[in-house]
Order: structure tokens, then C-alpha cells, then sequence
């Protein structure tokens, strides 16, 4: 779907819904990743099946970025579709370590810090994890 954007400089442009899928590098959808129209406020998140729709202008540019992989940018063209597959930045995991339900930089924590391996968690009797 496309509509007509009068601009704050006074232009008026054709805007469109861009949409596509964000997977990573074995094909896999990435919720979460973040979809922002660069220079301006606009912009979403994938939803669990890596899926987006965001609205942008020919010729705006798309920064796909989302923590462990390599930020990157598209330019919109005459293409409505657009589908990204982001590769691993092995170097920005070194950095992040996960805290129950959010991430902390390495640097910025205090306190001990625990890891359980998989084995770990076979081993106990849970109902649920």
C-alpha cells in the first residue's frame, strides 16, 4: 500500500509499507530484531516469525540491527518486499552477558555470576523449565 506524505520541508512523497522477513544464517526467523528508518523516529520490531512492516519513502534508508549480529542497511527502492538474513558478530557476544530476562555489558556487573550448562538442566526434575 502506498500513500502520499507531505513532508515538514513542504515536498510531497509517495509512501509505502515496506515489509519482508528477518532470518538469520541457517534460515532461521529472528524476533526482535530492531527496523529503523534512519533519520527519523520510524521503525518497529520483528514479531516472533521474524516478520516486519514499516513505513518508508523511496530512497530512505533501513538499519536492521538486533544484539549478537552485524547491524545492517538497506536502501528502499521500487521493491515493497524486503527480505534480510543478518550474519553473527562473534565479537559483540564476547560483551553481552544474559540476566534473566534482559542483558548486561560484561564491564557493568558487580555481583557473581553463575552458568548452568544444558546437562544441567537435563539432570533436574522440572516441571517445566
Amino acid at each position: 500500500t502506498s500513500q502520499l506524505y507531505a513532508a515538514s520541508d513542504g515536498s510531497i512523497t509517495l509512501q509505502q509499507d515496506i515489509n519482508g522477513t528477518v532470518t538469520d544464517a541457517n534460515n532461521s526467523p529472528l524476533p526482535g530484531v530492531s527496523v529503523l528508518v534512519v533519520g527519523t523516529t520510524n521503525g518497529t520490531e520483528t514479531d516472533f516469525d521474524g516478520n516486519y512492516s514499516v513505513k518508508a519513502n523511496k530512497g530512505d534508508v533501513l538499519q536492521f540491527s538486533f544484539v549478537g549480529m552485524k547491524t545492517q542497511t538497506v536502501t528502499v527502492g521500487d521493491d515493497n518486499t524486503i527480505n534480510i538474513t543478518l550474519a553473527e558478530d562473534a565479537s559483540a557476544l564476547d560483551e553481552v552477558v544474559v540476566i534473566g530476562y534482559g542483558t548486561r555489558k560484561k564491564r557493568d556487573i558487580t555481583s557473581a555470576v553463575s552458568q548452568i550448562t544444558s546437562k544441567q538442566i537435563e539432570a533436574s526434575v522440572q516441571a517445566s523449565p
